[in-house]
């Protein structure tokens, strides 16, 4: 009757975390009576509905968990370097917040962001019950592609305001795709992520068994966990799951490009990059080398390309019906969005010289802006910024060099990077 019990908290506690992943789809559209006055649901619908939502699944999933961790001690926060880092995150931001200019916007935000301590404690919260309730291959295989699966519900909701379909009443026809995330950059964001997913797992299952074999400390663990391994992924045929992934690719890669949002564009590029030179230098493949040779040479040739003809007639005439290829072609220091966030950083970095230890505040970059934005922004067009637009200096300004510390130590506390390249050493 225990283990039954066990069971049946761990399965409703992976269901709950799994509909957080639903978060992107939820607008909270529409209007309610007050009276004899109707209202709008809220004031950002893109932004409000998602933090209400996986905020409440989030608490409810951890009240489970804790139930569940309480009976069974497997289930409990795995020992992990990551995890206490994130707690001294949240630590050193609370105590941020707490000498900065405002405790409550720190805590709360506002409602334009939905950010700040409070959201920063959820979050963190979830990467405990996500560590603690999905441990195996087979756990994650099913959590990731559910995440896929929600990036082609997303991108078809794309597709269908980009051709004017008119499914849900707010997708309207607009020149860089928005979606239900209400800002293009975030769908340039989210697609990324979820392209990279979807070629890890084509990837993965084109690979021959030999080099699919277990390396010695991962046998040392399944001897010592004594269970056998849970096959019932290859319930479907592979060709269905390759089919599927090769789907959400193409979907997510398209709606990534009608979103016009170039560093997610670059980001990618550069990761192509990155991983073809890192190949060259440690792989063994011949043909494989000559490929990532070809490919490398191929984005240089293409780059130095790209800038002769990018002021050329013929190209602006390209580019006037595609939104990607004239953002690509105005990039540069004299681009409007570059120009504000340059002196964004600098207002951003004034800011922290003049509070360097805690920062001002989580979610009070906007007080540091506004004390020290100067005329000649100003006048040069720079908007008022609630946020840098640049995470190491938005940082650097709301939490202090103790803040920006504890962040960097996240990053550098992921365990084995080089295993990015493992397959290029053998």
């Amino acid at each position: 009757m225990t283990d039954n019990w066990n069971r049946s908290l761990l399965l409703l506690v992976r269901v709950m975390v799994a509909l957080v992943l639903l978060t992107p789809l939820v607008v909270m559209e529409g209007y309610f009576e007050a009276g004899s006055y109707l209202l709008p649901g809220t004031l950002f619908p893109f932004i409000v509905g998602k933090a209400v939502y996986s905020h409440t699944i989030i608490e409810i999933a951890f009240g489970f968990w804790i139930v569940l961790a309480l009976r069974d001690r497997t289930r409990r926060v795995p020992s992990s370097w990551i995890l206490l880092i994130l707690v001294v995150y949240v630590l050193v931001s609370a105590l941020s917040a707490a000498t900065g200019v405002s405790l409550q916007r720190s805590i709360w935000s506002t409602y334009e962001r939905m950010q700040g301590v409070n959201d920063i404690v959820h979050w963190v919260i979830y990467v405990w019950i996500l560590t603690s309730v999905f441990r195996s291959w087979h756990d994650w295989y099913w959590l990731l592609n559910f995440n896929l699966a929600v990036s082609v519900v997303m991108g078809l909701l794309g597709l269908s305001q980009h051709l004017e379909v008119g499914i849900l009443s707010f997708l309207k026809a607009t020149p860089r795709l928005d979606i239900t995330l209400g800002n293009p950059t975030y769908v340039g964001a989210y697609m990324l992520v979820n392209v990279m997913i979807s070629l890890g797992f084509l990837s993965h299952s084109l690979l021959r068994p030999s080099d699919l074999k277990p390396t010695v400390a991962q046998q040392r663990r399944r001897r010592r966990a004594k269970r056998p391994r849970d096959r019932s992924i290859w319930k479907f045929p592979e060709m269905w799951w390759r089919t599927f992934w090769v789907f959400a690719l193409a979907l997510d890669l398209n709606i990534l490009y009608l979103s016009g949002t170039r560093a997610a564009v670059a980001g990618l590029a550069a990761g192509f990059l990155v991983l073809a030179i890192g190949y060259i230098i440690l792989g063994h493949i011949r043909h494989l080398r000559i490929a990532c040779m070809v490919f490398v040479g191929g984005i240089i040739a293409l780059m130095v390309v790209f800038m002769f003809v990018r002021t050329s007639d013929w190209f602006h005439v390209i580019a006037d019906n595609n939104v990607m290829l004239r953002r690509l072609a105005n990039t540069g220091i004299s681009d409007e969005s570059m120009e504000g966030r340059v002196d964004s950083v600098l207002v951003g970095l004034r800011g922290f010289a003049a509070r360097p230890i805690l920062g001002w505040g989580p979610e009070n970059f906007a007080v540091a802006y506004d004390r020290y934005v100067t005329a000649d922004i100003i006048s040069g067009g720079a908007s008022n910024f609630d946020q840098a637009h640049n995470k190491p200096v938005e940082e650097l300004a709301t939490k202090g060099i103790v803040g920006f510390s504890s962040y960097i130590a996240i990053w550098l506390s992921v365990p084995r990077p080089h295993r990015v390249f493992r397959f290029c050493w053998r």
